[in-house]
């Protein structure tokens, strides 16, 4: 991977999702990151034509190819930042969605004192007759966002938009069926 982003050479590679499927890929490496203790690697998919999230430790095979990088248009550059910078986590890509959530007890103090994404903002708010704190940022996907929402358990709720909202009730309510 370092060889193939140093010296600008398409990778193949064999690529398990996270279903288990696995595909041939050949990818040109654009960016490496450690999100919370797992590496990933941002490249443009050539199967898929676009740009993606590679998960390392799901990459089965890997050998550098003789084929070289695409020639992208001029907004390819503008377009992979943003795909890299403009979300909340590691699920990434064009679709930027603002979620709002709020925090209290606990909760609003630990995510009073983090920074979860540059263009986050947070607001103080009211749950109830507690303090809290109501944060906004712009995300990619609800998936992680929600997993994050429901590691606080019941000190936070997502605000908007309204199909966060229903996932997380339908995933409460699943939860609840487990007892």
């Amino acid at each position: 991977v370092c060889e193939g982003l140093r010296s600008k050479q398409t990778l193949d590679i064999v690529y398990s999702n996270a279903d288990g499927k696995t595909t041939d890929r050949t990818i040109e490496p654009e960016h490496i990151t450690n999100y919370e203790g797992a590496w990933y690697l941002i490249a443009y998919d050539w199967s898929r034509e676009d740009i993606r999230t590679f998960n390392l430790s799901r990459i089965g095979k890997i050998s550098l190819s003789n084929e070289p990088f695409k020639n992208h248009d001029e907004n390819y550059k503008k377009r992979l930042d943003s795909f890299i910078y403009e979300n909340y986590g590691i699920f990434k890509g064009d679709k930027k969605i603002f979620v709002k959530i709020r925090f209290w007890g606990m909760a609003k103090t630990i995510v009073s004192s983090q920074i979860w994404h540059k263009d986050q903002i947070l607001e103080p708010a009211k749950e109830g007759e507690n303090d809290a704190i109501e944060l906004t940022l712009p995300v990619a996907s609800f998936n992680e966002i929600l997993g994050k929402i429901l590691s606080f358990g019941s000190e936070a709720k997502p605000l908007e938009p309204v199909e966060l909202v229903t996932q997380w009730k339908e995933t409460v309510t699943n939860m609840q069926k487990n007892i």
